[in-house]
């Protein structure tokens, strides 16, 4: 197994610790593997802060108190990873997604088919696996000044433009990030992560955004 320093993976999660622990195995077998794993959680009342210590003494664990929600606590994920290890890129993973063997290495081909793009993965249902759960938008304008996003809901063998995107699984280059600014992680709380994602940015996009084909 191949380990890499160019990887900072970012996790938030309150509660549900058997999903975040399945979740932190599938990153660590995967065949890259991440440098480092900061884990915010955010107030958990399941014992999930020391469960995590006591089964991965290697990751690196952030306390938060329960007000800080995805954006918030994200925002500070961030800025950890900033202050303790030289990254390249920036992995967001949500403690639900089961991820395949090959995931992060498919992300990181495709980074480097595109450099200085943003790449999201897309999401498959775990019951039918040509149904797609979470992925890219497109913007559609219309008239009067009306603007409408509509989801990605096929994806093909190769990677497609998109306009926002889902959080779910996101590889963000470390340049990229310094860009963009700081997460701004007080102005949402419980809205979709779509729309978190792109509301951090407030149409400041400075580089292109990809949904990755296989994720």
């Amino acid at each position: 197994m191949k380990s890499i320093s160019k990887v900072a993976v970012l996790i938030v999660v309150h509660n549900r610790f058997e999903m975040t622990k399945a979740c932190i195995n599938a990153l660590i077998g995967q065949g890259i593997r991440p440098n480092m794993i900061v884990l915010v959680d955010d107030g958990s009342t399941d014992g999930t802060e020391s469960k995590a210590r006591s089964a991965f003494p290697g990751i690196h664990l952030v306390r938060g108190d329960g007000s800080l929600y995805w954006c918030g606590a994200m925002a500070i994920a961030e800025a950890y990873a900033n202050e303790h290890i030289d990254f390249e890129f920036l992995l967001w993973v949500n403690n639900d997604v089961a991820l395949a063997d090959s995931a992060l290495s498919d992300l990181l081909s495709v980074a480097s088919e595109h450099p200085g793009a943003i790449i999201a993965g897309s999401m498959v249902s775990s019951i039918n696996h040509s149904e797609i759960t979470y992925s890219g938008f497109r913007r559609n304008r219309l008239r009067f000044g009306f603007t409408m996003y509509s989801r990605i809901e096929s994806v093909a063998d190769a990677p497609v433009a998109v306009d926002t995107f889902n959080g779910n699984l996101v590889l963000v280059p470390k340049n990229v990030a310094a860009r963009l600014g700081a997460w701004n992680g007080g102005s949402f709380s419980t809205t979709g992560t779509w729309i978190m994602a792109f509301g951090r940015h407030q149409d400041r996009f400075l580089c292109g955004l990809l949904l990755a084909s296989r994720a």
